[in-house]
């Protein structure tokens, strides 16, 4: 007696289902992490936040950053709010006042890349003296560096409009 195929059975349309089922939520997921990376990237690190964090390292490469860099070798936190333009760590004070006022400044901080991740990301965390924007602490959060020495320095800056950028320091 031949038996006559009508089709699927109930148990191989469950597993068919299971497999499309789980395939889906694998892409929702994968489609939900690559949308995440895309709003960063979309919100931190523009073009024009770039030019103008990359406007700031100018100036301190052409003015000398020595010591600022030794102002972050010595300070236990790893950063410094440059933001003031403080005469202990930066000449042409009136040069850097009058860019930052140009760049529409809200805050800029030379970190260590070895402090960036533990001092800065829980310095901005508690923002105990409410200098800081919350978004300044989600760019920082979302930060990756490629370099696992974290040997280098970095500029993080804030400016109008909530455009954040980062720059390594020029040598």
């Amino acid at each position: 007696m031949k038996k006559k195929n009508r089709g699927f059975t109930l148990v191989e349309t469950l597993v068919v289902s299971s497999f499309i089922i789980g395939v889906l939520v694998f892409l929702f997921a994968e489609f939900t992490k690559m949308k995440k990376s895309y709003d960063v990237s979309f919100e931190f690190n523009t073009i024009p936040a770039l030019y103008k964090a990359k406007n700031i390292d100018r100036y301190l490469s052409s003015t000398g950053q020595d010591i600022l860099v030794n102002a972050l070798e010595n300070t236990k936190e790893g950063f410094l709010d440059i933001t003031t333009c403080p005469s202990e760590y930066l000449t042409k004070t009136d040069y850097c006042k009058t860019l930052f006022n140009d760049l529409n400044v809200i805050s800029v901080i030379a970190v260590k890349e070895s402090a960036l991740k533990n001092q800065l990301e829980e310095e901005l965390k508690n923002n105990t003296n409410g200098v800081y924007h919350e978004k300044l602490y989600q760019f920082v959060k979302s930060m990756s560096i490629n370099n696992e020495n974290y040997d280098g320095y970095r500029l993080i800056a804030e400016f109008e409009k909530e455009q954040f950028a980062t720059v390594k320091l020029s040598d």
